[in-house]
């Protein structure tokens, strides 16, 4: 590693303050809880307009398309700005496989299944592949067992991408 980078041949931050960037930002708890320990917040990826528009009015920075369409700008060359984050915190739809994600009726969970914002569980990985930030935090429920194999995909593909992974239960 040269003086200066990381093992991956990032930069380290040179602003005054970190940034972030979240992906699924909600009703920007991450982001307002960021502003108030002095990260810069640089944006945040939301499909619903209600809460991109919270967001915006919430934390001043702008709110970027979903987690699919940024894959899909990043392989093309755009959201060149998103390529020098530090952090990046996801909250992605909770996956049906989790067992929050299970705790409805089976009408409830079938619908869940076949929403593709619970497919973005694994679509993460392409996300930070492209993007790079220097750190990241995924936040989700516990799996059920039968489903730890894709929890288990994701930190193989985050670890292919260059990070170190480990599981904390933080609450």
């Amino acid at each position: 590693t040269q003086p200066g980078t990381s093992s991956r041949g990032i930069e380290p931050c040179t602003s005054g303050a970190p940034t972030l960037f979240v992906l699924a930002h909600g009703i920007s708890t991450d982001a307002m809880a960021a502003q108030e320990l002095g990260l810069e917040v640089r944006g945040g990826s939301e499909v619903d307009p209600k809460l991109a528009a919270a967001f915006t009015k919430r934390t001043g920075a702008r709110s970027y398309p979903g987690v699919e369409e940024l894959i899909r700008g990043g392989r093309r060359g755009e959201y060149s700005e998103l390529h020098d984050l530090d952090i990046v915190t996801s909250g992605v739809p909770c996956p049906y496989r989790s067992r929050a994600g299970a705790m409805t009726s089976r009408k409830g969970k079938a619908r869940r299944e076949a929403g593709t914002e619970r497919h973005l569980f694994q679509q993460q990985v392409m996300w930070f592949g492209i993007f790079r930030p220097r750190a990241a935090l995924i936040e989700q429920p516990a799996p059920m067992s039968g489903h730890l194999h894709e929890y288990t995909a994701l930190t193989e593909g985050m670890q292919r991408c260059g990070y170190h992974c480990q599981a904390r239960v933080l609450n």
